[in-house]
C-alpha cells in the first residue's frame, strides 16, 4: 500500500504494485514522471534522502550499464553526459520469456532527458539488454 501511495504522490496513475517482487502493472508514461521527480525535486523527501536515492541509481556495474545506463560517459546531441540515473530490471514470466526494462534520466549541461523503456518477449535476456541499449542510442542518434 505504501508503494502505491508513493506512486500516487508522484502522479503515476497506471502503475501499481500487487504486493510481490516483479508483480507490478507499469506504464512508460508513469516512469518518465517518476524519473523526473527523482532528479528535479520531490518536496516531501529530504535532500539527504534524495541524494542517497540518486547515488543508488548510478550505473556502476554491469547490471546498470545497459539501456539508459549505456549512455554513461557518452555525448548526446553534441553535449557530454554529466549524470546518468538508472534503474534496470529483468524478470522471467511463467513461460521463461524475459521482461527487460530500463528507466532513468540522462543529464547534460543544457538538458535533462527522462527515458522509460519497457519490453517483453525475449527468449534470451542478453538480447533484451542489447535491444534496450540500441533503442536508447537510436533515440539520441535520430531525435535531434
Amino acid at each position: 500500500q505504501s508503494l502505491n501511495k508513493t506512486y500516487e504522490l508522484l502522479g503515476a496513475t497506471k502503475t501499481r504494485s500487487e504486493g510481490t517482487w516483479g508483480n507490478n502493472q507499469t506504464w512508460a508514461e508513469d516512469y518518465v514522471k517518476i524519473m523526473r521527480f527523482i532528479v528535479e525535486d520531490i518536496h516531501w523527501i529530504t535532500k539527504t534522502d534524495a541524494e542517497y536515492l540518486l547515488e543508488t541509481m548510478n550505473p556502476n556495474d554491469w547490471s546498470q550499464l545497459w539501456g539508459v545506463g549505456s549512455q554513461k560517459d557518452q555525448t548526446v546531441f553534441g553535449k557530454q553526459v554529466q549524470q546518468v540515473s538508472v534503474k534496470n530490471g529483468w524478470i522471467q514470466d511463467e513461460t521463461g520469456t524475459w521482461y527487460v526494462n530500463s528507466v532513468g534520466v540522462i543529464q547534460t549541461e543544457d538538458n535533462t532527458f527522462s527515458i522509460a523503456l519497457l519490453s517483453h518477449g525475449f527468449n534470451d535476456v542478453n538480447i533484451g539488454y542489447e535491444v534496450a541499449s540500441t533503442a536508447v542510442q537510436a533515440y539520441f542518434d535520430h531525435a535531434g
